[in-house]
């Protein structure tokens, strides 16, 4: 590579626990880069176990961007994320620096790297559908749905809660369904060369991985940190509702739960949020895919991102 020429940016991607974190730390280490973390749930403060969060010493290592920089439940979208990482970007790549964004939110990555409309939102509206959910329960929201757009009724899965209510939320804000919004704005492109690798460990190797982070976590005060945002209320609170790896709490905090029976549920549930990270990755046709537990990993990484053609 010209050393004239501007680096890429790298993208590394990874379902969780595939070693990204520390893949992006070793090559930022080694090259003089900056880290945007694209996890949708390091960016909170009070949530660093449970999202296995880049300890300090990281971060005296190497600049870690979006991580503790917002308080637990405040409103942070995709399209946020899209602005202000570009920001950041911009600013980092006029310092002389190079880029790395590593993480395993697909559509924090997406709306970076392919831009992402700016569609209504509109917090007091969120809430109330929250709420609706608490006491009516899913099946009416999806109810709901079929009923003020079914076009988007009709491409989702109804169990994805998330989902249904942003789309009702839309269309409650604007009288448009999601679907029009997504078909009508055109998101603005990444106006920077970009590499693109995805980190895939064997499956055995991952559900390995997996299983034993979450005994790590536990055993680093996981039920802890999880007692401290129920006690915040609010919408700390409602993020331990929504996030795997600590909702499953809940229960065993009301006492009708075996914390062996958390530790348990939490692992098969992050295993089942890996497999919805690789189908995600796998369908987009930017990534390469790299196995982490290769010695060489490194270099490998290297020489895509610095030394292969774009």
């Amino acid at each position: 590579m010209d050393k004239t020429q501007q680096a890429p940016v790298l993208f590394l991607a990874g379902p969780t626990a595939s070693g990204k974190s520390a893949a992006a730390l070793k090559l930022a280490f080694n090259t003089d880069a900056e880290i945007i973390s694209a996890d949708s749930r390091q960016i909170f403060r009070e949530m660093t176990i449970g999202t296995a969060a880049p300890s300090p010493e990281d971060r005296r290592q190497v600049p870690h961007h979006f991580v503790e920089e917002l308080p637990p439940g405040e409103a942070f979208t995709a399209f946020d994320f899209q602005v202000k990482a570009r920001e950041r970007i911009r600013n980092i790549l006029s310092r002389g620096k190079k880029v790395i964004v590593a993480g395993g939110s697909g559509l924090y990555l997406s709306a970076l790297k392919n831009g992402i409309s700016d569609i209504p939102a509109d917090e007091k509206i969120r809430t109330g559908l929250l709420q609706k959910l608490a006491s009516e329960g899913p099946g009416q929201l999806y109810l709901e749905l079929c009923e003020k757009d079914p076009v988007s009724a009709s491409r989702m899965d109804k169990t994805k809660t998330h989902r249904v209510i942003r789309a009702l939320e839309v269309v409650l804000i604007s009288g448009k369904p999601i679907s029009w919004w997504q078909e009508s704005l055109q998101p603005d492109p990444f106006p920077w060369p970009a590499r693109c690798a995805c980190l895939l460990p064997e499956r055995a190797r991952l559900y390995e991985r997996i299983n034993l982070r979450v005994l790590k976590m536990v055993a680093n005060g996981l039920e802890s940190e999880v007692r401290h945002l129920v006690s915040l209320g609010g919408n700390a609170a409602g993020m331990v509702e929504k996030t795997v790896g600590y909702e499953e709490f809940l229960p065993y905090l009301a006492g009708k739960q075996p914390i062996e029976e958390v530790i348990e549920l939490i692992q098969r549930n992050t295993r089942h949020y890996a497999k919805r990270q690789i189908t995600w990755f796998r369908k987009d046709p930017d990534y390469h895919f790299f196995n982490p537990d290769d010695e060489n990993l490194t270099d490998q990484l290297l020489g895509f991102w610095l030394h292969e053609p774009a």
